[in-house]
C-alpha cells in the first residue's frame, strides 16, 4: 500500500490491495492482471508494460496528475492521459485528498474520492450500547451514552445522518424515545438489540414512510402464543426510566456480527453504495451457529408513533403472490405467521391440494384461540397458496379495518339515504325470546359507516355491523351476529366486489334451497364440463366417494352450485358451494371445496373429543350451535337431515351455452332488478392495500344471510319465503321452512 502524501491534492495512488500478476500468453506477449478488493482488469502488450514498469512504480508515492505526466515525460502525453483515465475508471488507481479510509476501496464504485467526501462529512449517532460500532471506521460517529431524559435526545440528534439506538435491555424505552425523536425531527434511525447470544437488528425507520420502530413491536407482539405475558413484560419494561446498571452478558462472537450488519447499513444508507435493506425489514442474529434471518416488517395501521405523522400510505400497483408470501408470511411479525400445506391422509386424493395460513393476533386478543385459521384450495400448489393468502388477508382486513367516518343515528336520523336495517335480514317476532339480540326499533341508535350504491353511484349509510367482523356494538344495537357472508378480496375494487357479491348470492340461494327442501338440479360431478372438476370426482370415485352437483335455483343472472361427497364411511357427507356467471364454474368452485373440506373434516374427527362431540350432536341436533357443529352432525349416517339431497334423481347436465367472461355490471344490474339496489363497503387496511389486495363488503338488500346455530336462523325477512313461489317454485309459509340444521361450515 502506498504512503499518504500531505497537501491539498489531489492525489493519484494506487488503490490499496492491489495485486500485480504477470503471466505468458499462449500468442506470444506477456499480459499483466490487476486484481483490487473490487475489480479485476487484464492487459496486454505495450500497454501492459507501461503500466506495470513505468505507471505503477511512478506512483509508489502518491503524485498528482501533472506530477506523474512529468515522471513519464518521454512518453506520449496524449496516450498517457487516456490510459491514466481508464485506470481510475477501472477502479485500479483512485484520484482522491487522502481523507479516505483503505476499506473504502473494496467498495464497487467509479468516484472513491466522492465516497471519501462524503464520508468525512456524515454525521452518525450511536445511543446507548456504543461498543457495537466500535472499528466501524467512521470519522464523524458520535457516542452517546444511555440518556437519563427523553428530552436529551432531540440536540444529540438534530441534523444527523443517521442515529443508532442499540440497547442491551439495560433500558428498553431507549428505542421508543428514539423513534419518536426521529420521526419529528426527520432524521433515520436504526435499533439494534442485544440479548445474550442473539440480537435483532432493525428495522430502519426512514421519515418519508415505511414502518418505525413500534410497528416492529406491534406485529413481533401479535404474533407470541402468549400475548398477555408478553405485553405485560414489554410494558413494564417500557415503562422503566432508569439505567439498569446489572451486567447483562453478551457472547463474545455477537458484537462482530451486529457490528458488520450496522455497518452494512449505514453505508447503505449514508453513502448510497447499496440498498438499505433494513427499511422494512428486521434482522435475527443467532451468534451460537453463526446465522441470521430476514424478517419482513409491514406497517401498523394503528401505530401510535407513525400512523398519525402524515406519512403516506403505499398501495401496491399489482397483485404478486410471491411478493404478499415473502413480505406478509412470518412467524416473528408477520400478518399471517404461518402458511403450511394441509397434511392430508395418505387415502386422500392429492388434488385439490390445500394450504393453511394462520392469521396474526393483530387484535391482541387474550381470550380463547387469538389466532385465525384460514384455507385455501386449487388444482396446483401455487393456487392453494394464493388461494390461502387471499383468505387469510380478507379475513384480517374484515377483522381489523378502521373506518375513516361514521355516525351514530337512529334510521330516521341519518342526513342521506340508508340500508335500512331490516334489509339485513332480522329476526323474525317469535325468536326474541331464545336469540341473545335485540328487535330493531325505530328509536335504536345504530354506528353508521359509508358505503357505496353500485346501482347510482351515491354515498349510503350502512350499519357498520354489517361490514366489520371485529366490531362490538353496544347491548342494544347487537341486532344480529357478526358474519364473513358478502367479504371478499380481489386485486382491485371491481374484482372483490364480484367475488363478494357471487358469494352473497351463493349463500341466499344455499339458504332458500335448504329451507325448502329444494335439491335443485343434480349432475353427477364426473358429467360436469370441466376438466379440473371430473377429475376430482374421478380420484374420488376410485375411493368409494361419490360426488354430485346441485344446481340450485336462483332469480338472478348468476349459477349457483352446491356440491355434495357422498361416503359409506365418515365422514358420510361432506358439502361445498360454488357461485359464477358460468355454470360449470360454479360447479368447479363447489367441488373444489368439497375436496378441501373433507380431509380438514377427517382430521378433526380424529380426536377423542371432536368425535364425542359429533355422537352428542346426532343424539340431539338442537345442540348445534357453533359453525364446526354444522359439518360435524352429518359426518355420521345416521342423521337423515339430507335425504332430500340423497334421494335426488340424478340428471344430465344443462345445454347452456357459456355466458362469456364474468361481468360485474351485467351481475349488478340483475341484482338491481330484485333487490332494488347493490351495495359495497371497501374494508381494505393500509396494510392489506400495500400488499396490492383489496377488501369489499358486498351487500344486497334482503338477501337471505347464512346463519349457524339451531336458533339462530334469520326469519324476518320476506325472500327466504317468497322467493321459491316467485320463480314458480313451491309457496311456503313459516311453519313449513326447514329449519333442522344444515351441513356447511
Amino acid at each position: 500500500m502506498t504512503s499518504r502524501r500531505p497537501g491539498p491534492g489531489p492525489f493519484i495512488t494506487a488503490v490499496p490491495g492491489l495485486d500485480v500478476v504477470d503471466f505468458d500468453s499462449s500468442d506470444g506477449p506477456r499480459h499483466v492482471i490487476l486484481r483490487t478488493p473490487s475489480t479485476t482488469l487484464r492487459l496486454e502488450g505495450g500497454v501492459a508494460r507501461v503500466v506495470r514498469d513505468r505507471i505503477l512504480p511512478a506512483l509508489a508515492q502518491p503524485l498528482s496528475r501533472a506530477e506523474l505526466l512529468d515522471e513519464l515525460s518521454d512518453l506520449p502525453a496524449a496516450e498517457i492521459h487516456r490510459l491514466v483515465g481508464s485506470l481510475l475508471d477501472s477502479g485500479v488507481l483512485v484520484e482522491e485528498n487522502g481523507a479516505a479510509p483503505d476499506w473504502l476501496y473494496a467498495v464497487p464504485s467509479r468516484d472513491d474520492d466522492l465516497l471519501a467526501r462524503r464520508l468525512a462529512t456524515m454525521r452518525v449517532a450511536v445511543v446507548g450500547q456504543v461498543e457495537v460500532l466500535v472499528g466501524a471506521g467512521i470519522p464523524g460517529l458520535i457516542r452517546a451514552p444511555y440518556p437519563s431524559r427523553r428530552e436529551e435526545l432531540p440536540a444529540l440528534m438534530a441534523g444527523a445522518d443517521l442515529v443508532v439506538a442499540a440497547g442491551d435491555g439495560s433500558l428498553p424505552v431507549l428505542h421508543q424515545w428514539v423513534n419518536a425523536v426521529g420521526l419529528e425531527l426527520g432524521v433515520p434511525t436504526l435499533h439494534v438489540e442485544l440479548q445474550a447470544a442473539g440480537a435483532t437488528v432493525g428495522p430502519l425507520v426512514l421519515p418519508d414512510g415505511g414502518p418505525c420502530y413500534l410497528c416492529w413491536r406491534m406485529r413481533a407482539l401479535s404474533c407470541v402464543d402468549d400475548f398477555s405475558s408478553a405485553m405485560a413484560l414489554e410494558e413494564a419494561l417500557d415503562a422503566r426510566r432508569f439505567v439498569d446498571a446489572a451486567a447483562r452478558p453478551v457472547l463474545p462472537a455477537l458484537l462482530p456480527m451486529v457490528t458488520a450488519a450496522l455497518m452494512t447499513e449505514v453505508f447503505a444508507l449514508t453513502l448510497s453504495i447499496a440498498a438499505p435493506r433494513l427499511a422494512a425489514n428486521v434482522l435475527t442474529l443467532d451468534a451460537l451457529v453463526g446465522g441470521e434471518e430476514l424478517h419482513p416488517v409491514i406497517p401498523h395501521p394503528d401505530c401510535p408513533a407513525c400512523a398519525k405523522n402524515d406519512r403516506p400510505p403505499v398501495e401496491a400497483e399489482t397483485t404478486d403472490f410471491e411478493d404478499i408470501a415473502g413480505r406478509a408470511v412470518d412467524s416473528l411479525c408477520g400478518v399471517v405467521r404461518r402458511l403450511v400445506p394441509f397434511p392430508k391422509d395418505i387415502d386422500e386424493p392429492e388434488r385439490p391440494y390445500v394450504v393453511q395460513a394462520e392469521l396474526a393476533n393483530a387484535g391482541f386478543r387474550t381470550d380463547g384461540d387469538p389466532f385465525v385459521v384460514c384455507s385455501g384450495k386449487g388444482w396446483t400448489r401455487r393456487q392453494a397458496r394464493d388461494s390461502a393468502l387471499g383468505e387469510a388477508l380478507e379475513r384480517h382486513a374484515a377483522m381489523t379495518w378502521r373506518p375513516e367516518r361514521t355516525i351514530t343515528s337512529t334510521y330516521d336520523g341519518l342526513d342521506r339515504p340508508g340500508l335500512h336495517p331490516r334489509d339485513l335480514v332480522l329476526f323474525a317476532d317469535h325468536q326474541y325470546g331464545t336469540v341473545p339480540f335485540q328487535p330493531w326499533r325505530p328509536e335504536t341508535e345504530v354506528e353508521w359507516v359509508p358505503g357505496l350504491s353500485l346501482v347510482s353511484g351515491d354515498e349510503v349509510w350502512i350499519p357498520l355491523l354489517a361490514t366489520h367482523l371485529g366490531y362490538r356494538p353496544p347491548p342494544s344495537a347487537g341486532l344480529f351476529p357478526t358474519t364473513s357472508n358478502g367479504f371478499a378480496a380481489g386485486p382491485d375494487f371491481d374484482g372483490a366486489t364480484l367475488r363478494a357479491l357471487l358469494e352473497v348470492i351463493e349463500r341466499d340461494a344455499f339458504m332458500i334451497a335448504w329451507s325448502h327442501r329444494l335439491p335443485g338440479r343434480c349432475v353427477a360431478a364426473a358429467d360436469v364440463p370441466d376438466e379440473q372438476t371430473r377429475g376430482i370426482a374421478a380420484t374420488h370415485a376410485r375411493r368409494g366417494i361419490e360426488i354430485v352437483v346441485h344446481l340450485l335455483p336462483t332469480d338472478t343472472v348468476a349459477a349457483v352450485a352446491l356440491a355434495v361427497a357422498w361416503s359409506d364411511r365418515m365422514p358420510a357427507a361432506v358439502v361445498g358451494l360454488g357461485a359464477g356467471m358460468d355454470p360449470a364454474a360454479a360447479a368447479r368452485s363447489a367441488v373444489l371445496e368439497v375436496g378441501q373440506a373433507r380431509p380438514l373434516l377427517r382430521a378433526r374427527l380424529r380426536q377423542p373429543g371432536v368425535r364425542a362431540r359429533m355422537a352428542g350432536l346426532v343424539a340431539m341436533p338442537a345442540k348445534v350451535g357453533s359453525l364446526g357443529d354444522h359439518s360435524l352432525l352429518y359426518a355420521d349416517s345416521a342423521v337423515g337431515g339430507m335425504r332430500f339431497l340423497r334421494e335426488a334423481p340424478r340428471q344430465p347436465w344443462p345445454d347452456i351455452a357459456s355466458p362469456g367472461p364474468a361481468d360485474s355490471a351485467v351481475l349488478i344490474k340483475s341484482l338491481a332488478e330484485v333487490a332494488g339496489d347493490v351495495l359495497a363497503v371497501d374494508v381494505t387496511t393500509p396494510d392489506v392495500a400495500e400488499l396490492g389486495v383489496r377488501v369489499v363488503r358486498g351487500l344486497v338488500p334482503g338477501f337471505v344471510p347464512i346463519w349457524f346455530g339451531v336458533n339462530q336462523a334469520r326469519l324476518g325477512g320476506r325472500r327466504l319465503l317468497e322467493m321459491p313461489s316467485r320463480i314458480g317454485l313451491r309457496p311456503a309459509r313459516l311453519d313449513h321452512l326447514n329449519l333442522d340444521p344444515h351441513p356447511m361450515a
